[in-house]
């Protein structure tokens, strides 16, 4: 059943998907503008120029890279562009690990959030140049005569289209497409003298095709649509999208020429995000999770030791495991994981700004009958602890 009166409640569900949870100044905020309003002036911040890097910042001070933009996810005016930055990084999946580039990364980053909510052919461009993805697809090796397939395939498989929607022979025609583009000094650099300029057929199109031609192809298919279409209402509203939940959001994806601000505005207004149903359904991301914590206790910085727990977590972000990004949903409930939820609680609680508030904001103003029996009869921080380590504050 669909909510009729939008309440606190709703407000609270909203800024979590949109962002890593609500401050009670951003609560203070969102709630007098009602729904509609509220979704409305988030999805306009997505136009808002990104604040600039901390001063002092050095990306390849280890682990500084991490902290800042979980600094970022905590403080950022416009969350909704930090949470599509973070759905975009486990989309495009590069990692430090093989990029070994820390600057690199940071810039792919950066790409994400600033192109992340206009047009999908326009990021998919900017993707397909940008010297992380280059040097984690093995680009540079991709040359007329011998072509290397790695980033083609993915682009179909991962990144547009999806498995099922391409052939073989389309992998084969897109990497020739590709041949040539590659990153020197850590720049995209095009080396005609290894492009294979002659006839290419990518999915149904010939001609002389080079990599733009490509990813116009690919991003103009229905099957894009749908795919990225699924993609986002899975991140953002539930986990199980219907058929025809897929063809609406899709169906703006193509109205718009892929504004994915038009898409996610669709699927925050959609009933199906507004639902009892939606409501607690996906299970937060480690970083989700942590900024989603520091938040409701009201912490003035991000801890230096939170990266490191994030980490043991499952998730470290510039580093997801593989190029399919991370499995999330249900795997990041391991044992191990959890228990390290519960010493991130317990490490995080005692520096909580207030107990009362933490509790309210962490549970909507509405303790869960479940918990509310064990957190009465505890005191202090343990109280802060409990709730944050709770079945329901692993879910968003």
């Amino acid at each position: 059943m669909t909510r009729k009166q939008y309440s606190a409640r709703d407000i609270a569900h909203l800024l979590r998907r949109t962002g890593f949870g609500p401050s009670q100044a951003e609560l203070d905020t969102y709630v007098p503008l009602g729904f509609e309003r509220a979704v409305d002036r988030l999805i306009a911040g997505l136009a808002e120029k990104p604040t600039a890097d901390p001063a002092g910042f050095s990306v390849f001070s280890p682990g500084a890279a991490n902290a800042a933009w979980l600094d970022r996810m905590r403080t950022s005016a416009v969350p909704l562009a930090e949470k599509l930055t973070l759905f975009w990084h486990g989309h495009f999946a590069t990692s430090v690990r093989k990029v070994e580039d820390p600057k690199l990364m940071w810039r792919q980053v950066s790409t994400f959030r600033t192109l992340g909510a206009g047009r999908f052919s326009d990021l998919v461009a900017s993707v397909s140049r940008d010297p992380a993805m280059i040097r984690w697809l093995d680009g540079n090796s991709n040359r007329k005569g011998a072509p290397n397939e790695n980033y083609a395939r993915e682009l179909m498989e991962l990144f547009t289209i999806g498995r099922g929607n391409y052939t073989e022979t389309d992998v084969r025609e897109a990497a020739r497409a590709f041949t040539g583009w590659g990153a020197e000094n850590g720049v995209f650099a095009f080396r005609p003298e290894f492009h294979d300029s002659g006839s290419k057929k990518v999915l149904g199109e010939t001609g002389n095709l080079d990599g733009d031609d490509v990813v116009r192809i690919v991003t103009g298919r229905p099957e894009c649509a749908r795919f990225i279409s699924r993609k986002l209402i899975a991140f953002l509203s539930h986990p199980e999208p219907s058929s025809a939940d897929i063809a609406a959001a899709a169906a703006v994806f193509t109205r718009t020429k892929g504004s994915i601000a038009d898409v996610v505005r669709h699927i925050l207004m959609a009933p199906a995000f507004r639902s009892d149903a939606s409501y607690r359904s996906l299970v937060k991301s480690p970083a989700e999770f942590v900024v989603g914590a520091l938040k409701v206790a009201g912490l003035g910085s991000t801890p230096a030791w939170a990266v490191e727990s994030m980490g043991r977590m499952g998730q470290t972000l510039f580093a997801p495991p593989t190029v399919k990004g991370w499995d999330g949903g249900g795997a990041w409930l391991s044992a191990g994981a959890l228990l390290e939820r519960m010493r991130f609680a317990a490490k995080l609680a005692p520096e909580a700004r207030a107990v009362d508030a933490t509790l309210s904001l962490a549970f909507d103003g509405q303790m869960p009958v479940e918990v509310s029996g064990v957190i009465a009869a505890a005191t202090g921080a343990d109280r802060v602890t409990l709730a944050l380590a709770s079945p329901e504050f692993q879910l968003n």
